[in-house]
């Protein structure tokens, strides 16, 4: 008996901390993600705006702020790969609670984290990832229903 309390309250614990990491980045904590990446960085307004509509970046400090942004949501392993999560993750955060939208892109997302070129160096791998799954998603992804 003790032992299905210790593995129900394990379970419960589990099941809060997975959905604060699937939180982690959105909202204000991707609004705050933005603001240290800017600063880490030295994009502006306009760089911003090109990420939120997943449009292409104009500078490699801009692929740069992706890859922060990235990191901070803590979507990289430390070895420098895509945690295996990262479909669900992204998809929760791109389909905004819409459960047609979330599988669409949670499979198009799962794709490319097998099939997007590694680079030498986060901000062009994970720029390669971005327009892997923006590129062939179905539905028009944006962040703009992630954020305040």
């Amino acid at each position: 008996m003790q032992t299905v309390a210790i593995l129900f309250i394990f379970l419960i614990g589990f099941q809060i901390c997975k959905a604060e990491v699937q939180e982690w980045c959105s909202k204000e904590p991707l609004k705050n993600v933005f603001r240290v990446c800017s600063q880490k960085t030295g994009v502006g307004k306009a760089e911003i705006y090109r990420v939120i509509y997943f449009h292409p970046p104009q500078s490699f400090n801009e692929k740069c702020f992706r890859a922060c942004s990235m990191i901070e949501c803590q979507y990289y392993n430390v070895d420098g790969t895509l945690k295996h999560d990262t479909a669900h993750r992204v998809a929760k955060v791109l389909s905004a609670g819409d459960l047609f939208k979330y599988e669409l892109v949670k499979r198009v997302v799962s794709h490319c984290l097998h099939t997007a070129p590694l680079h030498n160096n986060v901000c062009d791998t994970t720029e390669a990832f971005i327009q892997c799954f923006v590129t062939l998603s179905p539905v028009k992804v944006s962040l703009d229903r992630a954020l305040p």
